[in-house]
């Protein structure tokens, strides 16, 4: 990099070298029920779900320690961990799965996901349809045992499991009033702050279930700005590139090259 930037106020308890800093625009909503998009930016770090997909886009337990699925396909049977902490202190249990996934599905969300990712559930449909508000496939077993029961076989069920419509929320404190701007979830970041239009600013979760994050913060800059050239000079820490930038990048020449790296076939290579 070029340079250190000059953080802001807010930044001020932020070690420079402990942090990540990105670029990215307004998000649309940080309610898992409603956005629209992937498990990637500060949505995906504030909330999980059952199962999260790794680099390599395979599935891997992370609410769930484990499963079972029965001979016939239809029965899914989650061991969530006993271990799991909401941000502020509260146990993680199986009736969150269950709160969760019907707030999704019921019409007064609006979610306009929850057909596409959790509809091979047993009784969700009568939930979206306005019909009841109790999900006849979701049985709490005890605490730390969910059983869901599907329509049909679905043997990508799992995968879909990791769309943030899928992901848990607290119902202590999910609706309230503006209660985007402090959610309670169970990932390895929380929401230090949120300023629209600037920049959001998440801390490590230090009581997160899995290994704690490596850096302390990930700060996200809301303006406006050219990616690569905030990169270029040390702004930012991770660029997306494509297209005439990714090809000068792939110049052994190019004073930039040794800092590309690829990722799964979903993901445009990025300078890190």
């Amino acid at each position: 990099m070029t340079n250190v930037p000059q953080l802001r106020q807010s930044q001020a308890d932020i070690d420079r070298d402990d942090a990540i800093f990105l670029l990215g625009g307004q998000p649309r909503t940080l309610d898992p029920a409603k956005t629209i998009g992937g498990p990637d930016g500060p949505l995906g770090l504030i909330f999980s779900g059952l199962v999260m997909l790794d680099t390599d886009l395979q599935i891997q337990p992370e609410l769930a320690a484990g499963w079972e699925v029965s001979e016939d396909g239809r029965t899914y049977t989650f061991y969530l961990r006993k271990n799991v902490l909401f941000h502020d202190g509260r146990p993680f249990t199986a009736q969150d799965v269950i709160f969760s996934w019907q707030r999704a599905a019921n019409p007064a969300t609006g979610s306009d996901t929850v057909q596409t990712y959790l509809g091979d559930i047993a009784g969700i449909q009568a939930v979206i349809d306005g019909q009841t508000e109790q999900i006849s496939g979701l049985r709490a077993i005890d605490d730390y045992t969910l059983e869901v029961q599907l329509t049909a076989p679905v043997v990508y069920f799992l995968q879909k499991l990791a769309y943030p419509v899928a992901f848990v929320v607290d119902s202590e404190t999910v609706d309230t009033r503006n209660w985007e701007y402090s959610p309670n979830g169970t990932g390895p970041f929380r929401l230090q702050s949120w300023v629209d239009d600037e920049e959001i600013i998440l801390v490590r979760n230090d009581s997160y279930y899995l290994e704690p994050a490596r850096v302390g913060h990930i700060v996200y800059d809301l303006g406006p700005g050219l990616p690569l050239a905030l990169y270029e000079e040390g702004e930012i820490d991770l660029v997306g590139v494509g297209g005439a930038n990714l090809d000068r990048v792939e110049d052994p020449n190019n004073e930039l090259h040794d800092q590309l790296q690829l990722g799964p076939a979903c993901a445009p290579p990025q300078l890190a």
